[in-house]
């Protein structure tokens, strides 16, 4: 606790002595050399279209605070980290929020949403900032002609969502083989250069603002809530890439919660977002359970419990709010999986209802809302979708395989039920 801004108590006089004694033996030169790497880095990072700088030159060296309008710091973040760099998007004390400084210097949310903050130290070279940078730059060209960054996966989709309202198996035109696959340039970038200027080059690069056009075609048809998506809304969604499929962890259920696949399988969905998540915590202070099969959860997670579509996503949106996160968990039910199928090879995992052992559902004559009760039921979460396989991380087994024909079959049988977050 402070008072009046001054720490309350004793000073602590051995750490006073110890800053002083600190400052005393700093190698000042060390501060020169990282203004030159600052310098060196600014300069490159002035070479690529789009960037503008929220930190000026006469900042202190150790931190570069940039934008990218039209790119979510998020996805920056997971494309470098995919790539063995590791930055961050504002301070650890405001992880979750929107950076104050940024909002206090009158910046607009588009630019305060792009932006990222890269830290110098003495251990750092120059090497690490030029490495293979001509060699980057090649690879940039070869992004650009051949159109292969996720934007373009999501292109592939025109098709599928002009007949999105035929429920059919997703074709190769509109599927995901592997999430963890990497394109040809994608290679290139990873044995060429290391150095977030090259990689961040070469991401604008391969930005197709025709591929984006489609994303925006597409999220229209996408329900949510049972609403279309707003225009802007899509628009959002279509200019900012992403790949979480790639990053989703399987988490086993078996012996905490024996009967809350459906909070682990979110519980996956949230942390590939890089959002923190506990399913305990999640199960004993968000479920709602006086809401009924509609609108809760039956019975107790911990055993011969279950819960459906909306009850997740209103235990999962209280939880995003209690801690500052402005994602959002949606309600998917009734869509073809054409739709969702979509959703996932734009790097969106979906919650999905199926069966245990995925078998054809025994439904009980329990009704209630959109829902009937069924004694299999099981959540899962969809990672990758191809024409004869889907992949999926199950509470009960793993990262898994299933047939796409069977999965799809059992999930129009069980009522067409799912769910994301974004």
């Amino acid at each position: 606790m402070q008072e009046r801004k001054l720490r309350p108590g004793t000073e602590a006089a051995p750490l006073i002595c110890a800053m002083g004694r600190a400052v005393e033996v700093y190698d000042r030169q060390q501060g020169e050399k990282i203004k030159e790497l600052n310098k060196i880095f600014r300069q490159r990072l002035s070479e690529i279209d789009g960037i503008v700088f929220n930190s000026d030159e006469g900042c202190l060296p150790y931190i570069i605070n940039f934008s990218l309008p039209g790119f979510r710091s998020e996805t920056l973040l997971h494309f470098l980290a995919e790539r063995g760099i590791f930055v961050s998007s504002g301070s650890a004390c405001a992880k979750g929020h929107k950076s104050h400084v940024l909002e206090a210097m009158k910046y607009d949310d588009k630019r305060a949403d792009s932006a990222l903050r890269i830290s110098f130290s003495d251990e750092n070279s120059a090497d690490q900032v030029l490495e293979n940078q001509e060699e980057s730059e090649a690879t940039s060209e070869v992004g650009a002609s051949d159109n292969t960054d996720i934007a373009d996966a999501e292109a592939s989709n025109e098709q599928s969502s002009e007949n999105a309202d035929e429920p059919s198996a997703p074709t190769s035109s509109d599927s995901v083989s592997e999430p963890s696959s990497k394109s040809d340039s994608e290679a290139a970038i990873i044995d060429g250069s290391s150095n977030p200027s090259s990689l961040i080059a070469s991401m604008v690069s391969s930005y197709d603002p025709n591929a984006v056009e489609a994303n925006i075609a597409f999220f229209q048809t996408v329900i949510e809530d049972k609403k279309p998506i707003a225009k802007d809304e899509a628009q959002k969604l279509a200019e900012n890439p992403v790949n979480y499929v790639s990053l989703v962890e399987p988490q086993l259920q078996q012996g905490v919660l024996d009967s809350g696949c459906e909070i682990f399988s979110l519980s996956m969905a949230l942390e590939s977002m890089g959002i923190k998540a506990d399913p305990v915590d999640i199960a004993e202070g968000y479920l709602d359970f006086e809401g009924g099969m509609a609108d809760g959860f039956v019975g107790s997670p911990y055993e011969g419990g279950a819960g459906f579509p909306a009850g997740i996503a209103k235990a999962a949106n209280a939880y995003l709010k209690d801690i500052g996160s402005d994602r959002h968990a949606y309600d998917l039910t009734g869509n073809s999986f054409d739709k969702i199928a979509g959703l996932v090879s734009r790097g969106y995992p979906v919650l999905i209802w199926t069966t245990i052992d995925f078998s054809e559902p025994f439904f009980h004559d329990v009704v209630e809302g959109d829902y009937q009760w069924y004694g299999n039921e099981h959540c899962v979460l969809l990672c990758g979708v191809s024409d004869d396989i889907v992949v999926v991380c199950d509470p009960l087994e793993g990262l898994i395989e299933r047939d796409t024909e069977q999965f799809i079959e059992i999930y129009e049988q069980c009522g067409s039920m799912a769910l994301y977050v974004r």
